[in-house]
């Protein structure tokens, strides 16, 4: 939350790591005891003390449901703060802590041209559905010859994910009206 990803869902438990000391639970945190290198850390503009955004990648890949990981890393990606060798290497610091094997699928699945957490999951369901080649933000050509982007192409089927975001949120459509939003496209 700190890093400003996109989240599925508002954690219920806030973990926190620390350097030394006891594990510990209190209501709504989780503090767990684990290795913070100095590059692993920072501080917000606020001054709180958190994780590197490659780090809280690789600690969610290792600890969060699939779905919830992918969301995250595919965020961070696309933001361009964080690129896949950087959060290959804090991987591969933490080899063998619980979860890196999960975490490695995760960041092996994760994709910066994913634009959205309905992207990030719609992706997810065409894996799981056993399409191999899914290809985010494909450019085809129209029978004019004009360009368009797509979310995803499997082969010749474009698939599109559009969330109410796109057509209700003022900041996403401008002074267009939902309405003209969805003319504009077709």
């Amino acid at each position: 939350m700190l890093h400003q990803l996109s989240l599925l869902r508002v954690p219920e438990v806030i973990q926190v790591s620390v350097p030394t000391g006891p594990t510990r639970r209190r209501a709504g945190v989780h503090v767990r005891v684990a290795g913070l290198p100095a590059g692993h850390r920072m501080r917000t503009p606020d001054g709180l003390a958190c994780t590197t955004l490659g780090r809280t990648v690789v600690d969610l890949a290792r600890t969060a449901p699939f779905k919830d990981a992918v969301v995250a890393a595919d965020s961070a990606l696309h933001s361009g703060r964080v690129t896949v060798p950087e959060l290959s290497g804090h991987l591969e610091e933490q080899w063998g802590w619980p979860g890196s094997r999960r975490a490695q699928r995760v960041l092996t699945f994760a994709e910066s041209r994913t634009e959205s957490p309905g992207e990030s999951l719609t992706r997810v369901l065409l894996t799981e559905l056993g399409y191999a080649v899914v290809e985010p933000q494909a450019v085809v050509r129209g029978l004019s010859g004009r360009a368009y982007r797509v979310d995803f192409l499997l082969g010749r089927v474009v698939v599109e994910f559009d969330g109410k975001v796109k057509y209700a949120d003022e900041s996403m459509r401008g002074t267009r009206t939902p309405t003209e939003v969805v003319l504009a496209e077709k």
